[in-house]
């Protein structure tokens, strides 16, 4: 669950994969909001192996970084009805953050893969 704070008319969602979220002219309380529920594996691949998404309610944006930071690719996966992808990753061997994006109600969940 994500917790939603809201302070000065302002909600500020935290998720937690860390992003802080600034919703404006919010009631004042305190409640929660469900996740969304996206996941991928395997999450230990072959480099060329693709990863599965599992959980898309609508298009998601893929961003996937190396531990110092770099992004090393940023797209937009179409969900075509389907709920499900198959995502071919390309990456050199190493650890690497895998964030998902929901398009539809910017929803972000985060992974981390190790490609070997």
């Amino acid at each position: 669950m994500t917790n939603i704070i809201i302070i000065q008319a302002h909600t500020w969602l935290f998720e937690q994969s860390g992003t802080l979220k600034i919703i404006p002219k919010a009631k004042f309380g305190k409640f929660q909001l469900a996740e969304t529920a996206m996941s991928i594996y395997p999450s230990l691949v072959n480099q060329n192996e693709a990863i599965q998404i599992d959980g898309m309610e609508s298009d998601t944006r893929i961003q996937i970084t190396s531990l110092d930071g770099k992004v090393i690719k940023n797209e937009i996966i179409p969900s075509n009805g389907k709920q499900t992808a198959q995502y071919k990753q390309n990456l050199g061997s190493g650890i690497y953050i895998v964030n998902l994006t929901n398009m539809k109600n910017a929803q972000t969940s985060s992974h981390k893969i190790l490609v070997k």
